[in-house]
């Protein structure tokens, strides 16, 4: 059965008894393992564009997979698509430290999922548009939220509180 799949590479795992085993991290969060022939001809590893071998796969990479029996047979790099966004948002969970947060997002279909959202470079705001720093951020407040959002996450470039 001939399988195609696209994910983040979570893991990979190299023995000296046993071919090499990818973990692929789906789009929906699911885990899932394949695994990648030594020797998969170079044609059908392609990294940045260029042919590449089972050494030259890394963690973090966004790949499509084509594979058979949970064997891959042809793994590609792709980009992450990075697509504008504008939401209102409910705050989760904050770190300052790492410069993280964790929303909740409710979509069009009253669907709500938590997103994560990276503030290194975000502006926080109250709505008389005073400034204020990324500490003045803290669960259950609801914000309005400007930044790009992709597979990884949100990359925050404005946040308004709306107290």
């Amino acid at each position: 059965v001939e399988v195609y799949d696209k994910g983040i590479i979570d893991t990979i795992t190299y023995k000296r008894d046993s071919q090499p085993k990818i973990l692929l991290e789906r789009d929906n969060k699911e885990l899932v393992e394949y695994t990648v022939p030594e020797d998969l001809m170079k044609e059908n590893i392609i990294v940045n564009g260029q042919l590449a071998d089972v050494y030259s796969l890394r963690p973090g990479l966004y790949v499509e997979i084509r594979a058979v029996s949970g064997i891959v047979d042809r793994i590609t790099t792709v980009e992450m698509k990075e697509e504008d966004i504008f939401t209102l948002a409910d705050i989760v969970e904050v770190d300052t430290l790492n410069k993280i947060m964790y929303v909740r997002i409710v979509d069009g279909e009253d669907v709500a999922s938590e997103r994560k959202v990276f503030l290194d470079d975000a502006k926080v705001a109250d709505t008389a548009l005073n400034v204020l720093s990324i500490e003045s951020l803290y669960p259950g407040q609801r914000i309005n939220l400007t930044g790009k959002q992709n597979r990884e996450g949100i990359r925050a470039q404005l946040i308004i509180i709306n107290y």
